[in-house]
Protein backbone atom coordinates (compact mmCIF):
# COMPACT_ATOMS: atom_id res chain seq x y z
CA UNK A 1 0.00 0.00 0.00
CA UNK A 2 2.75 2.46 0.99
CA UNK A 3 4.65 1.73 -2.21
CA UNK A 4 1.52 2.53 -4.19
CA UNK A 5 1.28 5.89 -2.40
CA UNK A 6 4.90 6.66 -3.21
CA UNK A 7 4.37 5.64 -6.83
CA UNK A 8 1.32 7.90 -7.10
CA UNK A 9 3.26 10.85 -5.68
CA UNK A 10 6.04 10.27 -8.20
CA UNK A 11 3.53 10.07 -11.06
CA UNK A 12 2.04 13.39 -9.96
CA UNK A 13 5.55 14.85 -9.95
CA UNK A 14 6.02 13.84 -13.62
CA UNK A 15 2.73 15.51 -14.56
CA UNK A 16 3.86 18.74 -12.94
CA UNK A 17 7.51 18.89 -14.04
CA UNK A 18 6.81 17.91 -17.67
CA UNK A 19 3.42 19.54 -18.36
CA UNK A 20 2.57 22.28 -15.86
CA UNK A 21 6.09 23.60 -15.17
CA UNK A 22 7.07 24.16 -18.85
CA UNK A 23 3.71 25.81 -19.60
CA UNK A 24 4.01 28.42 -16.82
CA UNK A 25 4.59 31.90 -18.23
CA UNK A 26 4.41 35.56 -17.31
CA UNK A 27 4.06 38.57 -19.56
CA UNK A 28 7.62 39.71 -18.98
CA UNK A 29 11.01 38.32 -19.95
CA UNK A 30 12.64 37.96 -16.52
CA UNK A 31 9.42 37.19 -14.63
CA UNK A 32 9.05 33.83 -16.38
CA UNK A 33 12.18 32.55 -14.62
CA UNK A 34 10.97 33.80 -11.24
CA UNK A 35 7.52 32.24 -11.70
CA UNK A 36 9.04 28.89 -12.68
CA UNK A 37 11.48 29.05 -9.75
CA UNK A 38 8.64 29.46 -7.25
CA UNK A 39 6.71 26.64 -8.91
CA UNK A 40 9.78 24.38 -8.85
CA UNK A 41 10.37 24.94 -5.14
CA UNK A 42 6.67 24.47 -4.35
CA UNK A 43 6.34 21.11 -6.09
CA UNK A 44 9.80 19.92 -4.94
CA UNK A 45 9.06 20.65 -1.29
CA UNK A 46 5.65 18.98 -1.58
CA UNK A 47 7.32 15.97 -3.18
CA UNK A 48 9.99 15.80 -0.45
CA UNK A 49 7.54 16.32 2.44
CA UNK A 50 5.05 13.77 1.08
CA UNK A 51 7.76 11.13 0.70
CA UNK A 52 9.15 11.91 4.15
CA UNK A 53 5.73 11.50 5.80
CA UNK A 54 5.22 8.12 4.14
CA UNK A 55 8.76 7.02 5.11
CA UNK A 56 8.00 7.92 8.74
CA UNK A 57 4.75 5.95 8.54
CA UNK A 58 6.59 2.94 7.09
CA UNK A 59 9.19 3.17 9.85
CA UNK A 60 6.49 3.34 12.52
CA UNK A 61 4.95 0.19 11.04
CA UNK A 62 8.42 -1.42 11.36
CA UNK A 63 8.55 -2.20 7.67
CA UNK A 64 11.68 -1.87 5.48
CA UNK A 65 12.15 1.52 3.86
CA UNK A 66 12.46 1.74 0.05
CA UNK A 67 16.05 1.36 -1.11
CA UNK A 68 17.95 3.90 -3.16
CA UNK A 69 18.27 2.28 -6.59
CA UNK A 70 21.87 3.28 -7.29
CA UNK A 71 25.13 1.34 -7.32
CA UNK A 72 27.45 1.84 -4.37
CA UNK A 73 29.81 4.16 -6.26
CA UNK A 74 26.92 6.42 -7.29
CA UNK A 75 25.63 6.58 -3.71
CA UNK A 76 29.05 7.61 -2.43
CA UNK A 77 29.49 10.24 -5.13
CA UNK A 78 26.02 11.67 -4.48
CA UNK A 79 26.80 11.91 -0.75
CA UNK A 80 30.17 13.51 -1.55
CA UNK A 81 28.56 16.15 -3.77
CA UNK A 82 26.02 16.98 -1.08
CA UNK A 83 28.71 17.22 1.61
CA UNK A 84 31.09 19.35 -0.47
CA UNK A 85 28.23 21.69 -1.37
CA UNK A 86 27.50 22.10 2.34
CA UNK A 87 31.18 22.78 3.12
CA UNK A 88 31.35 25.44 0.39
CA UNK A 89 28.24 27.07 1.82
CA UNK A 90 29.66 27.10 5.37
CA UNK A 91 33.20 28.35 4.70
CA UNK A 92 32.32 31.26 2.42
CA UNK A 93 29.92 33.19 4.63
CA UNK A 94 27.42 35.51 2.90
CA UNK A 95 24.86 32.96 4.06
CA UNK A 96 21.72 34.74 2.90
CA UNK A 97 23.19 35.36 -0.57
CA UNK A 98 24.66 31.88 -1.08
CA UNK A 99 21.68 30.05 0.44
CA UNK A 100 19.10 31.61 -1.89
CA UNK A 101 21.48 32.61 -4.72
CA UNK A 102 20.01 36.03 -5.38
CA UNK A 103 20.28 36.54 -9.18
CA UNK A 104 22.14 33.21 -9.36
CA UNK A 105 19.35 30.88 -8.29
CA UNK A 106 20.51 27.72 -10.05
CA UNK A 107 23.83 27.82 -8.16
CA UNK A 108 22.34 28.44 -4.71
CA UNK A 109 22.89 25.96 -1.90
CA UNK A 110 19.13 25.52 -1.52
CA UNK A 111 18.59 24.80 -5.22
CA UNK A 112 21.41 22.28 -5.58
CA UNK A 113 20.48 20.38 -2.42
CA UNK A 114 16.84 20.33 -3.56
CA UNK A 115 17.90 18.77 -6.88
CA UNK A 116 19.95 16.12 -5.06
CA UNK A 117 17.15 15.18 -2.65
CA UNK A 118 14.51 15.06 -5.40
CA UNK A 119 16.73 12.82 -7.52
CA UNK A 120 17.40 10.48 -4.58
CA UNK A 121 13.67 10.17 -3.85
CA UNK A 122 12.90 9.49 -7.51
CA UNK A 123 15.39 6.62 -7.45
CA UNK A 124 13.60 4.91 -4.54
CA UNK A 125 10.66 3.97 -6.76
CA UNK A 126 10.20 2.27 -10.11
CA UNK A 127 9.62 4.87 -12.81
CA UNK A 128 6.42 4.62 -14.81
CA UNK A 129 8.23 4.94 -18.13
CA UNK A 130 5.18 5.39 -20.36
CA UNK A 131 3.68 8.10 -18.13
CA UNK A 132 7.09 9.81 -17.87
CA UNK A 133 7.49 9.95 -21.66
CA UNK A 134 3.84 10.79 -22.34
CA UNK A 135 3.98 13.79 -19.99
CA UNK A 136 7.20 14.92 -21.66
CA UNK A 137 5.57 14.73 -25.11
CA UNK A 138 2.46 16.63 -23.98
CA UNK A 139 4.70 19.37 -22.58
CA UNK A 140 6.61 19.50 -25.86
CA UNK A 141 3.38 19.90 -27.82
CA UNK A 142 2.17 22.74 -25.56
CA UNK A 143 5.42 24.71 -25.45
CA UNK A 144 6.29 23.95 -29.08
CA UNK A 145 2.80 24.90 -30.19
CA UNK A 146 3.09 28.33 -28.54
CA UNK A 147 6.52 28.84 -30.11
CA UNK A 148 5.18 27.88 -33.54
CA UNK A 149 2.22 30.27 -33.20
CA UNK A 150 4.66 33.07 -32.33
CA UNK A 151 6.78 32.05 -35.32
CA UNK A 152 3.72 32.70 -37.50
CA UNK A 153 3.20 36.20 -36.02
CA UNK A 154 0.22 35.23 -33.85
CA UNK A 155 1.28 36.30 -30.37
CA UNK A 156 -2.03 35.51 -28.70
CA UNK A 157 -0.68 35.77 -25.13
CA UNK A 158 0.91 39.18 -25.85
CA UNK A 159 4.33 38.13 -24.61
CA UNK A 160 6.27 40.23 -27.10
CA UNK A 161 4.36 43.37 -26.09
CA UNK A 162 5.93 43.31 -22.65
CA UNK A 163 9.58 42.85 -23.66
CA UNK A 164 11.75 45.74 -22.60
CA UNK A 165 13.55 47.62 -25.40
CA UNK A 166 16.89 46.13 -24.29
CA UNK A 167 15.75 42.70 -25.47
CA UNK A 168 15.02 41.79 -29.05
CA UNK A 169 12.43 39.21 -30.03
CA UNK A 170 15.30 36.92 -31.01
CA UNK A 171 16.18 36.36 -27.33
CA UNK A 172 12.63 35.60 -26.21
CA UNK A 173 10.70 32.44 -27.04
CA UNK A 174 7.49 30.77 -25.95
CA UNK A 175 7.12 30.00 -22.24
CA UNK A 176 10.83 29.28 -21.70
CA UNK A 177 12.12 32.88 -21.69
CA UNK A 178 15.66 32.81 -23.13
CA UNK A 179 16.13 31.10 -26.52
CA UNK A 180 18.95 28.95 -25.16
CA UNK A 181 16.65 27.68 -22.39
CA UNK A 182 14.00 26.94 -25.00
CA UNK A 183 16.50 25.19 -27.29
CA UNK A 184 17.80 23.13 -24.35
CA UNK A 185 14.27 22.06 -23.42
CA UNK A 186 13.20 21.11 -26.95
CA UNK A 187 16.38 19.14 -27.61
CA UNK A 188 16.64 17.09 -24.39
CA UNK A 189 12.98 16.04 -24.44
CA UNK A 190 13.18 14.47 -27.91
CA UNK A 191 14.30 10.93 -26.84
CA UNK A 192 11.28 10.47 -24.57
CA UNK A 193 8.95 10.99 -27.52
CA UNK A 194 11.02 8.41 -29.42
CA UNK A 195 10.29 5.89 -26.65
CA UNK A 196 6.54 6.30 -27.24
CA UNK A 197 6.99 5.15 -30.85
CA UNK A 198 7.60 1.66 -29.45
CA UNK A 199 4.23 1.63 -27.62
CA UNK A 200 1.16 0.65 -29.63
CA UNK A 201 -1.31 3.18 -28.24
CA UNK A 202 1.16 6.02 -27.73
CA UNK A 203 3.02 6.25 -31.05
CA UNK A 204 0.91 9.14 -32.41
CA UNK A 205 1.72 11.23 -29.33
CA UNK A 206 5.38 10.31 -29.75
CA UNK A 207 5.38 11.38 -33.41
CA UNK A 208 3.81 14.75 -32.54
CA UNK A 209 6.38 15.21 -29.78
CA UNK A 210 9.27 14.59 -32.18
CA UNK A 211 7.87 17.03 -34.75
CA UNK A 212 7.30 19.71 -32.08
CA UNK A 213 10.78 19.15 -30.66
CA UNK A 214 12.26 19.71 -34.13
CA UNK A 215 10.14 22.82 -34.70
CA UNK A 216 11.16 24.21 -31.32
CA UNK A 217 14.88 23.69 -31.84
CA UNK A 218 14.78 25.38 -35.26
CA UNK A 219 12.59 28.29 -34.12
CA UNK A 220 14.93 28.89 -31.16
CA UNK A 221 17.70 29.51 -33.73
CA UNK A 222 20.21 28.60 -31.02
CA UNK A 223 23.49 27.21 -32.37
CA UNK A 224 24.05 25.40 -29.07
CA UNK A 225 20.69 23.65 -29.34
CA UNK A 226 21.42 22.62 -32.94
CA UNK A 227 24.72 20.98 -31.96
CA UNK A 228 23.07 19.11 -29.08
CA UNK A 229 20.14 18.10 -31.29
CA UNK A 230 22.37 16.66 -34.01
CA UNK A 231 24.51 14.75 -31.50
CA UNK A 232 21.34 13.39 -29.93
CA UNK A 233 19.82 12.15 -33.19
CA UNK A 234 23.03 10.34 -34.11
CA UNK A 235 23.15 8.76 -30.64
CA UNK A 236 19.52 7.64 -30.90
CA UNK A 237 20.34 5.91 -34.18
CA UNK A 238 23.45 4.30 -32.70
CA UNK A 239 21.83 2.97 -29.51
CA UNK A 240 18.76 1.76 -31.42
CA UNK A 241 20.46 0.01 -34.31
CA UNK A 242 21.98 -2.52 -31.89
CA UNK A 243 18.52 -3.82 -30.97
CA UNK A 244 16.50 -5.10 -33.91
CA UNK A 245 13.07 -4.44 -32.39
CA UNK A 246 13.89 -0.75 -31.85
CA UNK A 247 15.53 0.07 -35.19
CA UNK A 248 12.29 1.14 -36.82
CA UNK A 249 11.53 3.64 -34.05
CA UNK A 250 14.86 5.40 -34.60
CA UNK A 251 14.38 5.45 -38.38
CA UNK A 252 10.86 6.86 -37.97
CA UNK A 253 12.40 9.46 -35.66
CA UNK A 254 14.59 10.66 -38.52
CA UNK A 255 11.53 10.76 -40.78
CA UNK A 256 9.52 12.85 -38.30
CA UNK A 257 12.49 15.19 -37.78
CA UNK A 258 12.54 15.66 -41.56
CA UNK A 259 8.82 16.46 -41.49
CA UNK A 260 9.44 19.08 -38.80
CA UNK A 261 12.20 20.69 -40.87
CA UNK A 262 9.92 20.62 -43.93
CA UNK A 263 7.16 22.47 -42.06
CA UNK A 264 9.58 25.29 -41.19
CA UNK A 265 10.76 25.40 -44.82
CA UNK A 266 7.20 25.69 -46.15
CA UNK A 267 6.18 28.31 -43.56
CA UNK A 268 9.31 30.37 -44.16
CA UNK A 269 8.80 30.30 -47.93
CA UNK A 270 5.10 31.09 -48.00
CA UNK A 271 4.29 33.14 -44.89
CA UNK A 272 5.60 36.21 -43.11
CA UNK A 273 7.26 34.91 -39.96
CA UNK A 274 8.44 36.68 -36.80
CA UNK A 275 11.81 35.08 -36.26
CA UNK A 276 14.74 35.51 -38.61
CA UNK A 277 16.66 32.24 -38.55
CA UNK A 278 20.46 32.31 -38.45
CA UNK A 279 22.42 31.40 -41.59
CA UNK A 280 23.19 27.92 -40.24
CA UNK A 281 19.51 27.23 -39.65
CA UNK A 282 18.70 28.54 -43.11
CA UNK A 283 21.03 25.86 -44.49
CA UNK A 284 19.54 23.14 -42.27
CA UNK A 285 16.03 24.01 -43.46
CA UNK A 286 17.01 24.20 -47.13
CA UNK A 287 15.39 21.95 -49.76
CA UNK A 288 18.52 19.85 -50.57
CA UNK A 289 18.97 18.89 -46.90
CA UNK A 290 15.28 18.00 -46.57
CA UNK A 291 15.34 15.82 -49.71
CA UNK A 292 18.52 14.01 -48.61
CA UNK A 293 17.16 13.35 -45.11
CA UNK A 294 13.89 12.08 -46.55
CA UNK A 295 15.69 9.68 -48.90
CA UNK A 296 17.98 8.40 -46.13
CA UNK A 297 15.15 7.87 -43.63
CA UNK A 298 13.02 6.00 -46.19
CA UNK A 299 15.99 3.86 -47.25
CA UNK A 300 16.72 2.95 -43.63
CA UNK A 301 13.11 1.90 -43.11
CA UNK A 302 13.22 -0.17 -46.30
CA UNK A 303 16.53 -1.82 -45.47
CA UNK A 304 15.36 -2.74 -41.98
CA UNK A 305 12.77 -5.07 -43.51
CA UNK A 306 15.59 -7.04 -45.14
CA UNK A 307 18.18 -9.37 -43.64
CA UNK A 308 20.86 -8.27 -41.17
CA UNK A 309 23.52 -8.60 -43.87
CA UNK A 310 22.83 -4.97 -44.75
CA UNK A 311 24.66 -3.81 -41.61
CA UNK A 312 27.45 -2.04 -43.46
CA UNK A 313 25.01 -0.25 -45.72
CA UNK A 314 23.19 1.01 -42.62
CA UNK A 315 26.46 2.31 -41.24
CA UNK A 316 27.15 4.01 -44.56
CA UNK A 317 23.73 5.66 -44.49
CA UNK A 318 24.28 6.86 -40.92
CA UNK A 319 27.58 8.39 -42.01
CA UNK A 320 25.63 10.12 -44.79
CA UNK A 321 23.23 11.53 -42.17
CA UNK A 322 26.19 12.90 -40.24
CA UNK A 323 27.53 14.59 -43.36
CA UNK A 324 24.12 16.08 -44.14
CA UNK A 325 23.63 17.49 -40.65
CA UNK A 326 27.17 18.86 -40.49
CA UNK A 327 26.84 20.54 -43.91
CA UNK A 328 26.36 24.05 -42.44
CA UNK A 329 29.68 23.72 -40.61
CA UNK A 330 31.89 22.71 -43.50
CA UNK A 331 30.06 24.98 -45.95
CA UNK A 332 30.82 27.89 -43.63
CA UNK A 333 34.46 26.78 -43.27
CA UNK A 334 34.93 26.46 -47.03
CA UNK A 335 33.24 29.82 -47.62
CA UNK A 336 35.40 31.60 -45.06
CA UNK A 337 38.59 29.92 -46.23
CA UNK A 338 38.05 30.53 -49.94
CA UNK A 339 37.03 34.14 -49.39
CA UNK A 340 40.16 35.02 -47.39
CA UNK A 341 42.70 37.52 -48.65
CA UNK A 342 44.92 35.26 -50.74
CA UNK A 343 47.65 37.87 -51.04
CA UNK A 344 48.28 38.00 -47.32
CA UNK A 345 46.89 34.82 -45.80
CA UNK A 346 46.87 31.23 -46.93
CA UNK A 347 43.55 29.33 -46.83
CA UNK A 348 45.04 26.98 -44.21
CA UNK A 349 45.94 29.84 -41.85
CA UNK A 350 42.63 31.54 -42.57
CA UNK A 351 40.80 28.42 -41.38
CA UNK A 352 42.59 28.52 -38.04
CA UNK A 353 42.22 32.26 -37.59
CA UNK A 354 38.50 32.15 -38.32
CA UNK A 355 37.45 29.04 -36.44
CA UNK A 356 40.04 27.92 -33.92
CA UNK A 357 41.00 31.22 -32.32
CA UNK A 358 39.11 32.27 -29.18
CA UNK A 359 38.57 35.99 -29.52
CA UNK A 360 36.35 38.18 -27.36
CA UNK A 361 33.35 37.91 -29.66
CA UNK A 362 33.34 34.12 -29.92
CA UNK A 363 29.90 32.74 -29.06
CA UNK A 364 28.19 36.13 -28.76
CA UNK A 365 30.75 37.40 -26.28
CA UNK A 366 31.37 34.11 -24.47
CA UNK A 367 35.06 34.21 -25.34
CA UNK A 368 35.45 37.41 -23.31
CA UNK A 369 33.42 36.08 -20.37
CA UNK A 370 35.41 32.84 -20.25
CA UNK A 371 38.72 34.73 -20.26
CA UNK A 372 37.54 36.75 -17.28
CA UNK A 373 36.23 33.64 -15.58
CA UNK A 374 39.47 31.67 -15.95
CA UNK A 375 41.49 34.65 -14.73
CA UNK A 376 39.39 34.90 -11.55
CA UNK A 377 39.54 31.14 -10.97
CA UNK A 378 43.31 30.86 -11.47
CA UNK A 379 44.00 33.82 -9.16
CA UNK A 380 41.98 32.49 -6.25
CA UNK A 381 43.60 30.93 -3.19
CA UNK A 382 43.89 27.16 -2.84
CA UNK A 383 40.69 26.90 -0.77
CA UNK A 384 38.75 28.85 -3.40
CA UNK A 385 40.13 26.65 -6.17
CA UNK A 386 39.32 23.38 -4.39
CA UNK A 387 36.02 24.28 -2.70
CA UNK A 388 34.75 27.30 -4.62
CA UNK A 389 33.38 30.63 -3.45
CA UNK A 390 29.64 29.98 -3.37
CA UNK A 391 26.67 31.27 -5.34
CA UNK A 392 26.88 34.80 -6.79
CA UNK A 393 30.69 34.90 -6.39
CA UNK A 394 31.37 35.20 -10.13
CA UNK A 395 28.89 38.06 -10.44
CA UNK A 396 30.43 39.88 -7.46
CA UNK A 397 34.06 39.43 -8.50
CA UNK A 398 33.52 40.23 -12.17
CA UNK A 399 31.77 43.49 -11.41
CA UNK A 400 34.37 44.53 -8.85
CA UNK A 401 37.17 43.87 -11.38
CA UNK A 402 35.61 45.34 -14.52
CA UNK A 403 38.31 47.98 -14.95
CA UNK A 404 41.04 45.32 -14.76
CA UNK A 405 39.35 43.17 -17.41
CA UNK A 406 38.74 46.16 -19.68
CA UNK A 407 42.46 46.97 -19.52
CA UNK A 408 43.45 43.34 -20.17
CA UNK A 409 40.87 42.13 -22.69
CA UNK A 410 39.05 45.21 -24.01
CA UNK A 411 35.94 47.22 -23.22
CA UNK A 412 33.21 44.61 -23.45
CA UNK A 413 30.23 44.47 -21.10
CA UNK A 414 30.95 47.93 -19.68
CA UNK A 415 28.71 48.62 -16.67
CA UNK A 416 26.72 45.45 -17.40
CA UNK A 417 25.93 43.20 -14.46
CA UNK A 418 27.12 39.77 -15.62
CA UNK A 419 25.49 37.11 -13.47
CA UNK A 420 26.73 33.93 -15.13
CA UNK A 421 29.74 32.42 -16.89
CA UNK A 422 27.64 31.29 -19.89
CA UNK A 423 29.12 27.83 -19.40
CA UNK A 424 27.53 25.52 -16.82
CA UNK A 425 30.78 23.64 -16.23
CA UNK A 426 32.92 26.73 -15.68
CA UNK A 427 30.23 28.34 -13.55
CA UNK A 428 29.97 25.32 -11.23
CA UNK A 429 33.76 24.94 -11.16
CA UNK A 430 34.19 28.54 -10.01
CA UNK A 431 31.40 28.63 -7.44
CA UNK A 432 31.75 25.11 -5.96
CA UNK A 433 35.38 24.26 -6.59
CA UNK A 434 37.48 21.64 -8.31
CA UNK A 435 36.68 18.82 -5.86
CA UNK A 436 32.93 19.16 -6.26
CA UNK A 437 33.29 19.64 -10.01
CA UNK A 438 35.20 16.35 -10.33
CA UNK A 439 32.67 14.58 -8.10
CA UNK A 440 29.78 15.80 -10.27
CA UNK A 441 31.53 14.74 -13.50
CA UNK A 442 32.30 11.32 -12.02
CA UNK A 443 28.67 10.89 -11.00
CA UNK A 444 27.43 11.90 -14.45
CA UNK A 445 29.76 9.45 -16.18
CA UNK A 446 28.65 6.68 -13.80
CA UNK A 447 25.03 7.36 -14.74
CA UNK A 448 25.94 7.43 -18.44
CA UNK A 449 27.76 4.11 -18.13
CA UNK A 450 24.77 2.49 -16.40
CA UNK A 451 22.24 3.82 -18.91
CA UNK A 452 24.33 2.90 -21.95
CA UNK A 453 24.74 -0.71 -20.78
CA UNK A 454 21.08 -1.12 -19.81
CA UNK A 455 18.92 -3.50 -21.84
CA UNK A 456 15.98 -1.20 -21.18
CA UNK A 457 15.39 1.02 -24.22
CA UNK A 458 14.06 3.78 -21.96
CA UNK A 459 17.44 4.13 -20.25
CA UNK A 460 19.30 4.02 -23.54
CA UNK A 461 17.23 6.96 -24.74
CA UNK A 462 17.76 8.73 -21.43
CA UNK A 463 21.49 8.27 -22.09
CA UNK A 464 21.02 10.22 -25.35
CA UNK A 465 19.12 12.99 -23.55
CA UNK A 466 21.79 13.35 -20.85
CA UNK A 467 24.64 13.48 -23.38
CA UNK A 468 22.70 16.12 -25.32
CA UNK A 469 22.27 18.17 -22.12
CA UNK A 470 25.98 17.85 -21.28
CA UNK A 471 26.98 19.00 -24.77
CA UNK A 472 24.72 22.05 -24.61
CA UNK A 473 25.91 22.88 -21.08
CA UNK A 474 29.22 24.00 -22.60
CA UNK A 475 27.73 27.22 -23.93
CA UNK A 476 24.51 28.01 -22.05
CA UNK A 477 23.84 29.91 -18.86
CA UNK A 478 23.15 28.14 -15.58
CA UNK A 479 19.45 29.03 -15.41
CA UNK A 480 17.00 27.56 -12.94
CA UNK A 481 14.52 27.30 -15.84
CA UNK A 482 16.25 24.31 -17.44
CA UNK A 483 18.17 23.03 -14.40
CA UNK A 484 14.83 21.88 -12.95
CA UNK A 485 14.82 19.01 -15.48
CA UNK A 486 18.20 17.60 -14.38
CA UNK A 487 16.87 15.03 -11.83
CA UNK A 488 14.57 13.67 -14.55
CA UNK A 489 17.49 13.15 -16.94
CA UNK A 490 19.50 11.14 -14.42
Amino acid sequence: MQNEWLQTIQNMYWVFIFIIYPAIFREAYADIGNAKLIAFYAVSFLFIISNTIIFIYIKCKKQPLPQLNLVKTEKRLLATISLLTLITFIINGRYHETFFGINDYAASFLYIETLIIVFALIRTQRINEVLFCACSSVGLIIVGGIAFIQFLNYDFIHMYDSISPSYSSLTFLSTMSNVDCAGFYFAVMLPFSVFLLTKKWWNTLGALGIIMSTLGVIISSSDTALVGFIVEILLILLVSIEIKEYRNSSFYTLLFVTIGISIIYVMRRNLSVTRNLSSIYMLVTSLPVIVLLLIVSLLLLLINTKAASFKWLKILLMATIMLIFSAPVYIAIITKTVSCDRLSTSPFLSFFSNFLYFDNNWGSGRGYIWKCHLYLFSHGNIINILLGQGACSFKNLYNSNQNLFHDMYGNMYVDILLKDSHNMYLHFLFEYGLLNFLAVLSFLFCRLKYMKKSDNYYYRLKFCALVCAMVMAIAIMSYSIHMAFIPSLL
